[in-house]
């Protein structure tokens, strides 16, 4: 009867040996998995949110400077009346502010530092085009050929450029963070067998 009571105990403790393996790989996956969502959520936020709102801001403000200077045509030409294309040029400049503001709203603290450069030029960029809104409302002429708009927008666009390929990088570099969690998951060919 000893012999049956240290059986029984070995094989209770081969049991818990075992639950203890599947509670332990079932924390293990429960927090892998987590860490992939949080991963997905960063590559979301940061790289394609943010990146397309800048495009989409960048369209808009260019959108602007062509309306803006399809407006100086006619003010050089003296027909100011027709500022169809200087409302336009406010309307998307204004989007392109919403959108910037929607989009700064929603960074965290650690996309704050990549993304001011590019910030401070867009402001930049959109206090030149509100300036040359205001000039070409005047109908001053000289005022806004002194506008140095080219320039601006230069600055910008290499800002944004640079923008852009940091984030470019950055979801380069969580996709392989991704593809590295989840290759956890996989089962070594050799297991499978092969067909």
């Amino acid at each position: 009867m000893l012999k049956n009571v240290k059986i029984a105990h070995a094989l209770l403790a081969f049991v818990l040996v075992f639950m203890g393996l599947q509670v332990l790989l079932g924390g293990l996956g429960y927090w892998a998995l987590n860490h992939i969502n949080d991963n997905v959520q960063n590559l979301y936020r940061s790289g394609i949110r943010q990146s397309n709102a800048v495009n989409v801001a960048s369209l808009s403000l260019v959108a602007a400077r062509t309306d803006l200077s399809r407006h100086s045509t006619r003010v050089a030409q003296k027909q100011p009346e027709e500022n169809g294309p200087l409302l336009s040029a406010r309307k998307h400049i204004a989007s392109a502010d919403k959108n910037i503001a929607e989009m700064e709203q929603s960074l965290v603290d650690a996309d704050r530092q990549a993304i001011t450069p590019y910030l401070q030029a867009y402001r930049r960029y959109s206090d030149n085009l509100k300036s040359v809104d205001r000039v070409l409302t005047r109908g001053d002429m000289q005022a806004y050929l002194k506008q140095g708009t080219q320039k601006v927008q230069d600055d910008y666009m290499a800002a944004r450029d640079t923008f852009i390929a940091a984030a470019a990088q950055a979801l380069r570099d969580q996709a392989q963070q991704l593809a590295q969690a989840v290759a956890l998951f996989k089962l070594p060919q050799t297991a499978l067998g092969r067909a």
